[in-house]
């Protein structure tokens, strides 16, 4: 897969019933969404708040993880792109970081896989997609500094929306101007 694909498909009926439970916090009866404090994403740099849907080692850990696959799962079907395993899910809450203009470029899994990304609100915080690729054998980059890197797309969040490209991108995020979040889910699954 060398093409980007973007596609607006979450259901509403879904989004509602996460916004609810994620608006509810652990005080709702039905549950809740926890965000665990990660001082570290692709570096020191950029720390965020997670919620592991799926290790990469050991599988499933979450009881959000078949709600969100189902949703990855239906739209990879519907887009007829093969696709093996999901190696990865976990969701990312970011937020403003001062004085960078986007996270350090990296790839999410050394293997061929996709990246799945689900916005699930309105933010700023867009995703930055580089014309860069990794290839097995090559130290990977992440730093910051990359002003050779092209751009070849950029995303810009909008609830509901899901974006799926090719995991041999090097990509990025821009972070939040100040007092904003930006809450996506991300998989990578085999291809």
């Amino acid at each position: 897969m060398s093409e980007i694909i973007v596609e607006d498909m979450i259901a509403p009926d879904k989004l509602i019933f996460y916004d609810t439970l994620f608006a509810g916090g652990p005080v709702d009866y039905r549950g809740d969404v926890p965000y665990y404090w990660c001082p570290w994403s692709t570096s020191n740099k950029f720390p965020q708040f997670s919620h592991i849907l799926m290790e990469r080692e050991s599988g499933p850990c979450s009881p959000w993880f078949e709600f969100f696959w189902e949703i990855v799962y239906n739209f990879l079907d519907k887009n007829q792109l093969p696709y093996g395993a999901p190696v990865r899910g976990c969701l990312n809450l970011t937020y403003h970081v001062p004085g960078y203009k986007h996270t350090d470029p990296h790839i999410d899994y050394f293997g061929k896989h996709y990246v799945i990304l689900l916005y699930l609100d309105d933010a700023d915080g867009n995703t930055i997609i580089f014309d860069e690729e990794y290839s097995e054998g090559r130290e990977p980059k992440y730093d910051v500094d990359t002003s050779d890197f092209k751009i070849k797309y950029e995303s810009i969040p909008k609830k509901g929306k899901i974006i799926c490209f090719d995991g041999k991108y090097y990509h990025a995020l821009v972070p939040t101007s100040p007092g904003n979040i930006r809450n996506v889910c991300v998989f990578n699954v085999l291809c």
